[in-house]
């Protein structure tokens, strides 16, 4: 992004959050992904990114936005440094997922470069995409594009190309696209980018505003994302989309922004969540999670707003009384399901018994026995209750 320069750090960047209940849409509009129209980021490489937890188990959260996968020349990898399969992030997934909130992998972000920057071959760009997707089994990409990115034209052609072609292999793959706005909605930079994924033939769901560091003092932050919201839904219809209010995202950063002037009250934070659900804003977001908390010493930080209140106000605000969207009939599978369900027990005359255990420290390359089959432990780790293997396949493959 091209702000929060302070609280970016190495790899943090915006971070979406949704209004709690679904949101009333309006005619002719519909919400394009439908489940996560609260989704907010979390900067899961951040000292604070345990947050997540107590956001789910407390706030309400069913689904958030993980940031950011960046790219290490074709080799996608997290802000951590590590690569998908290494990294510090995966324990933190499985854990929320276990939880039963789903996961948008977000690609980009203020720090570092995007795969699309980083990769310059279409093909293997497609096969680090569609390797993050198989690792994480996710079916929602955001791409947060900024800064020297989002006027790069042959990084953007190549991320388009790339997309088009996940799409292709998965119909049902949705795609959000995070960029910086004015507060009349994208510049000139935005609109060509947007412009250039309808020329690339990419189906796009949501395009999240980043209302949020306009470069100078702002009055009321709640007024501001409001047109910037109206300006990005024009611009993205001028760029030949056939869009209403339901794809259109609005993403603050609570409390104090790092550019002087700029702070998103809990105030700010409710007219915004109001008047999203009366136009039927397809998704909120906030920047970010681990930000929602007080500063004990003031000021802005990666990990506080800076303003008064307690843990979670802000998320509250975003999902609602009520605790945020419905969860699930049923969790989502994190896995295929099988054709036939395994068994509880091993099968008679044979089998293996159980050999996972919650509260337990298993290290990679340990093999359980669990419902009938063995897994191989990917990552070192203290198993939950509810973290078994077929649960987590971030922290187990299964072997036979």
């Amino acid at each position: 992004m091209r702000r929060r320069r302070m609280i970016i750090g190495a790899s943090v960047a915006t971070l979406l959050a949704g209004s709690g209940a679904a949101l009333a849409l309006t005619a002719g509009s519909a919400d394009a992904t439908p489940g996560y129209s609260v989704a907010p980021y979390v900067d899961l490489s951040a000292n604070s990114a345990g947050m997540l937890d107590t956001a789910i188990a407390q706030g309400g959260v069913t689904s958030y936005t993980a940031a950011f996968v960046i790219g290490s020349g074709c080799t996608p990898i997290w802000g951590d440094g590590l690569g998908i399969d290494n990294s510090t992030v995966n324990a933190r997934i499985a854990r929320a997922e276990a939880a039963g909130a789903r996961t948008i992998i977000s690609f980009g972000g203020a720090g570092g470069a995007e795969l699309g920057q980083s990769c310059t071959d279409v093909n293997a760009l497609t096969q680090a995409y569609q390797s993050v997707i198989s690792k994480y089994h996710v079916d929602h990409l955001d791409f947060d594009i900024e800064g020297a990115a989002i006027a790069d034209q042959g990084s953007i052609d190549r991320r388009f190309q790339a997309i088009r072609n996940l799409q292709r292999n998965s119909p049902g793959l949705s795609i959000s696209l995070t960029i910086p706005v004015l507060e009349s909605g994208p510049d000139g930079n935005g609109s060509n980018f947007l412009r250039s994924a309808r020329n690339d033939g990419v189906n796009v769901d949501i395009v999240n505003a980043m209302t949020m560091d306009y470069g100078h003092a702002v009055s009321d932050m709640a007024a501001a994302a409001k047109t910037a919201a109206e300006g990005t839904l024009t611009a993205a219809r001028n760029a030949g989309f056939n869009f209403g209010y339901g794809n259109i995202g609005i993403t603050p950063m609570i409390g104090l922004n790092d550019s002087g002037g700029e702070v998103v009250t809990q105030g700010n934070a409710r007219d915004i969540v109001s008047w999203s659900r009366s136009k039927g804003i397809g998704r909120l977001a906030f920047w970010s999670v681990g930000r929602d908390q007080p500063c004990p010493g003031g000021g802005v930080s990666p990990n506080c707003s800076g303003v008064a209140g307690s843990t979670l106000d802000f998320t509250k605000i975003f999902t609602g009384a009520s605790g945020g969207n419905p969860p699930p009939t049923t969790a989502p599978p994190t896995t295929p399901p099988p054709t036939t369900a395994p068994p509880t027990t091993p099968p008679p005359g044979g089998g293996t018994t159980d050999t996972w255990q919650p509260n337990h420290l298993y290290h990679a390359g340990d093999v359980v026995a669990y419902n009938g089959r063995t897994y191989t432990c990917l990552q070192t780790h203290t198993s939950l209750p509810g973290w078994e293997p077929p649960n987590v396949p971030a922290l187990w493959q299964p072997v036979s």
